[in-house]
């Protein structure tokens, strides 16, 4: 009984930018001291090179800064022998995302340094409070009250396996944004038929796939469903398609 009244008491906007302050401030608070091993390492190197460059691809000339990471050909960078550079196995998303704070960082080689850490972390608060932006807009779609989507929000982000991605410094919690945007904005389109809607859901899946390439399998499904709503197939069909 109680629920229902405070939610009408305060307004859903309210409730909307109370949940994102407060997941940001237990977010900050949690924020490790230092970067995550193995992937993100490999992406952010990328990053700093293309701020040095402007290159996704790193030279050969720098192995020796890379040795760690090509001790297992493949794992973490991909060898193009035609170009003499090493690429980040992660997806040019991934690195144009991260090179954002290294364009602040400003940094004058592609090693690892301390500083890397407080941009990391900052770049992660960011991605999160998008993702719970999303989550909690979807919620409301669905018809819960905004008492019941910030519980639900804080359920999510703390109370699962999302919470340790939400401290590692790398790509998951950017998945997780751009999915949530995905399926957001793609039920917005369902409710208002708004071809605006349908085209913003398409942008943040060619991010997604340009993040990781196996989510390209989305786009059957995304044509799946807009052919058993009906809603004009051939033509949101081909706006779908034209965005992939």
């Amino acid at each position: 009984m109680l629920i229902p009244v405070i939610s009408k008491m305060i307004s859903g906007q309210w409730w909307k930018w109370f949940t994102v302050a407060s997941v940001l401030v237990l977010a900050a608070l949690t924020m490790p001291s230092q970067l995550y091993p193995g992937d993100n390492h490999t992406i952010r190197i990328a990053a700093a090179n293309f701020y040095l460059t402007g290159d996704l691809g790193i030279d050969y000339s720098l192995r020796d800064d890379l040795f760690p990471y090509l001790n297992r050909k493949g794992q973490f960078f991909i060898e193009n022998d035609s170009r003499q550079k090493f690429y980040s196995r992660y997806g040019e998303m991934n690195t144009l995302l991260f090179a954002i704070p290294e364009f602040i960082r400003q940094p004058s080689d592609v090693g690892m340094s301390d500083d890397m850490v407080f941009y990391g972390n900052i770049q992660n608060l960011a991605f999160i409070a998008l993702t719970t932006i999303y989550l909690f807009s979807l919620l409301r779609i669905f018809g819960g009250s905004a008492v019941t989507a910030s519980l639900i929000v804080w359920c999510a982000l703390y109370g699962t396996f999302v919470w340790p991605y939400l401290r590692a410094q790398t790509y998951e919690i950017i998945h997780l944004a751009f999915f949530l945007g995905v399926f957001y904005h793609f039920a917005r389109f369902v409710q208002t038929r708004k071809g605006a809607q349908l085209i913003a859901s398409q942008i943040f899946l060619a991010m997604l796939v340009l993040s990781k390439n196996s989510f390209f399998l989305l786009y059957p499904a995304v044509l799946v469903a807009l052919w058993v709503a009906g809603y004009q197939w051939r033509r949101w069909s081909a706006v779908v398609i034209g965005c992939g």
